[in-house]
């Protein structure tokens, strides 16, 4: 028996806020229209919201990974998701003047949706991938070429990325045997992890670097630590790039938390800007006993870090060089007591003996 066809509709949607109070140019208002996707004649259509009468156009729409033939509607345009669904049921909704805002701030917002209907099931059915693309360009013209550009790239950037992952999963270590399944799965999902907070040089930054998380991404010496150390397991030379580059680009001396536009992250009360003690992100640098760790021995020569010594292994001995300095440099006072006084209560944030303030 022939599994039945069955017919899909994606509403891909495009929300934006704009505050013309903002604006320098001549931007009073919204348009919004639909035109032919000409690398698909007859069945793409793509959906163009643009500034009038000078400003920003954007595009989005889709095509079939596969080829799969696409049926689209006529585009929906309102002023919120909420209207965007009542219109996706049915519902009469007007589509929002030129100059339309809200009252209480003058932002103008707007929703355009563009229906897309593909058939699912039936004799020869083996799944569709849709790709989508939001562009956006100082014109139409930008933006469609933009869009163009972006649709026909993803084939290429998803066939190296799959090159990619093949290639650091033929070498890194798994869990095998008896292990629990969530356990397996659990390791594998914190290295995919710890492959997209590392990131490629990018503004101040000249090194591959620990971004410690991915929707805000800082360098932080402890996170930055912890991270290489079990990366290294995986990659060892990009975790040992990592962690040398963060001592040796250092601006300053404590290693501050920083961005990659060169903002600082933490700023104590008093206006010092901080670091993060190495005894946060080394587990090793307790006052008791060893542990085995990726640490690292530092030397100080004309104002910047020149050498360090990267190992897993005891950690007494290799930390030499960085143990006499830590209270001076890496443990800056500010770190932590300074830093958390005003949330915390004084005192609330010194962590332990080696950060101690004298």
């Amino acid at each position: 028996m022939c599994p039945l066809a069955l017919p899909v509709t994606c509403y891909l949607t495009h929300l934006h806020t704009h505050n013309p109070s903002t604006s320098r140019l001549w931007e009073h208002g919204f348009y919004a229209f639909a035109e032919p996707d000409r690398g698909v004649p007859l069945a793409g259509t793509r959906a163009v919201l643009g500034l009038a009468s000078e400003g920003d156009a954007f595009m989005h729409g889709v095509r079939a990974a596969g080829g799969a033939a696409l049926t689209f509607g006529e585009i929906g345009y309102a002023i919120t998701l909420d209207d965007i669904a009542a219109w996706a049921r049915g519902a009469a909704v007007a589509r929002p003047a030129i100059t339309q805002h809200q009252d209480e701030t003058g932002w103008q917002l707007r929703a355009v949706a563009l229906p897309c209907t593909v058939t699912l099931g039936g004799d020869e059915d083996s799944g569709c991938i849709l790709n989508a693309v939001l562009a956006r360009g100082v014109s139409q013209d930008q933006a469609r070429q933009h869009w163009e550009d972006g649709i026909e790239e993803i084939a290429y950037v998803e066939a190296a990325h799959q090159a990619d992952d093949e290639q650091f999963w033929s070498h890194v270590p798994q869990l095998s045997g008896d292990w629990p399944a969530n356990w397996r799965r659990g390791f594998v999902y914190d290295l995919e992890t710890l492959r997209m907070v590392i990131r490629p040089s990018v503004g101040v930054i000249p090194y591959a670097w620990d971004g410690m998380q991915i929707q805000a991404p800082r360098e932080v010496l402890a996170e930055a630590a912890m991270d290489s150390l079990f990366f290294s397991y995986a990659e060892p030379r990009l975790a040992a790039e990592v962690i040398l580059g963060h001592f040796e680009a250092a601006p300053h001396r404590n290693l501050p938390c920083m961005r990659e536009d060169g903002s600082y992250n933490m700023v104590a009360d008093d206006g010092q800007v901080c670091g993060t003690a190495p005894e946060w992100g080394f587990p090793a640098l307790s006052e008791s006993g060893s542990l085995p760790a990726l640490v690292a021995g530092a030397s100080y020569r004309r104002g910047r870090l020149v050498s360090l010594c990267l190992l897993l292994g005891e950690w007494p001995g290799c930390l030499q060089s960085l143990w006499p300095a830590a209270d001076r440099w890496h443990h800056h006072p500010a770190c932590a007591p300074r830093r958390f006084a005003s949330q915390h209560g004084a005192g609330r944030g010194d962590i332990g003996p080696l950060g101690r303030a004298p």
